[in-house]
Order: C-alpha cells, then structure tokens, then sequence
C-alpha cells in the first residue's frame, strides 16, 4: 500500500470514528449516609461522563442547561470528565437537608455548577424513593458504600429543586439547600469538570443544620491508593494511564482533535 493510500486511509477511519464519537458514562450509582444516632439520611446519586469523546451538539447541550456557581467560570467544554452529583432526602427523617457535601482536589476543578436536569434510571426520573443510579440502594451506613451498575442518563425534571448556591472549598464541593430539600424530593444535578479521571472514592456528607451522615462517591484527585486502582480497573474504569497521554510534558492540554485520536489509537479503533 502506498504511502498515500494509507494517510488518505487512516484519515477515513478517523472520520468515521469522529462520526461515531459520543460521551460515555464511566461509572455511576448511589450512596446512602444513615446513621442510627443521626436525624438525617437520605440518598445521594452520582454519575462521571467521559467528554473526550463528546459531539460539539452534546458540548452545546450541556453548556446551555449548565448554571456556574459564583467564583466559576461558564462550563468547560474542554474538560475530560463530567462529574455529577444528586441529593435526594428519602430517609427516615422529617428534616429539610441543609447541604450535601463532596470530595475534591480543587486544583483540579475548571468548572462548577449545577444543571437544570435530573438524573434518570431505565427512562425513568430518580426520585425518592427510587429509582436510584446504579439499580438498587445502598446500603445505609455511616459512612455508606457505594453501589454502581450500567446505564443512567439525565433529563428536565420539574420537580427537582436546588441547590440555591455551590461553594468550592479547599477539599470539597458544597450544594447548599438552606433546609429547602424538604422530605420527599429530590435536587437538580450539580458537579463539576474535571481533566483527572476518576481512580478512587471519597466521602460525601449530607447536612441538616446540625447533624453530618456520610457516603461515598467518586473522585478527582490525582493520588490513588493501589487497591483503588484495582477496584476501579474492575469497573473498566482504569483511565490514569490514558489519562497521562492527554497532557503535554508541560501541562498544556492536547486539542480535542488530538485527544479524540490519541483515544482511538490506545482503544485500537483505528485498526479495527
């Protein structure tokens, strides 16, 4: 084969797999903070969507239900993942949830906010009670594990409510809710962008004003622990080393272009 039958070859592939190129749920599932000496519980829901792959129309869709919290710039379309959090206040308290909380790296946030969308499971909008991300529940604990399984998407839902604010602090994300997630409902989908893949878990706490319940969702720091990294590989979530392959030696992010083909030539599409 000539040299400039296989360019013209490979650039063909490359289109086609431009043409197929979509975002991609990572890992997605929820977590229940309950404890036996606490007055609030309830469910939080979680999802991280890949973006390398996002279609300018999908950008775009994000982009215009996207709210930036204050201090945020407007969402980042050239971020690598997606994280998305939901409150859900479904436990056996009466309390309104004041604040639900989670772990991050905050030198690794480009962007937060919240969304004017819900999450829903099989077609179905997340509510209390369930459905729930990832399937079923998980178990109550203080602090509760996690529960993770396929599918999940996001959609307008006018009964969610919130959060009234999003503060970024120097270890964590904070939806704020001023006791307004009252029993019974549900909060819009608020997170952030990120360019570190998800390699380990972290804490989430739901608040009522007085009393702190704990769970676990995913993270964005950049220091994994090993058996995490097992863990997360189980998953098929193993992204650390594709995710060095996205940065230049001196920080600077590849274009999306760049990205997009380094993808498809470590999952071997272009070859395929």
């Amino acid at each position: 084969m000539s040299k400039k039958v296989l360019v013209m070859t490979l650039g063909i592939l490359l289109s086609v797999s431009y043409a197929q190129a979509s975002i991609s749920i990572v890992v997605s599932g929820n977590t229940y903070p309950q404890s036996t000496s606490s007055i609030v519980d309830g469910h939080v829901n979680f999802m991280v969507v890949d973006l390398i792959g996002a279609t300018t129309g999908e950008l775009n869709a994000l982009s215009t239900k996207f709210v930036a919290a204050s201090g945020s710039p407007g969402f980042d379309t050239s971020a690598s993942y997606l994280y998305l959090f939901q409150t859900v206040n479904d436990g056996t308290n009466t309390l309104g949830i004041s604040q639900n909380t989670v772990g991050v790296d905050p030198s690794q946030v480009t962007s937060y906010g919240g969304f004017k969308l819900g999450f829903t499971q099989g077609g179905i909008l997340t509510a209390a009670g369930g459905p729930y991300l990832g399937g079923t529940s998980a178990a109550p604990g203080d602090p509760s594990g996690e529960i993770t399984g396929a599918g999940g998407g996001y959609a307008a839902n006018p009964a969610a409510v919130g959060p009234s604010g999003l503060v970024l602090n120097a270890s964590s994300l904070s939806a704020n809710y001023n006791n307004s997630l009252a029993a019974g409902k549900v909060s819009n989908i608020w997170g952030y962008t990120s360019d570190v893949a998800p390699t380990q878990w972290t804490s989430t706490g739901i608040q009522d004003g007085g009393t702190n319940d704990q769970g676990t969702v995913p993270s964005n720091s950049r220091v994994p622990e090993p058996a995490t990294l097992v863990v997360w590989s189980v998953l098929g979530a193993g992204a650390a080393g594709i995710a060095v392959l996205r940065r230049r030696r001196n920080g600077a992010r590849w274009s999306k272009e760049n990205r997009r083909a380094i993808q498809s030539l470590v999952e071997g599409k272009l070859y395929s």
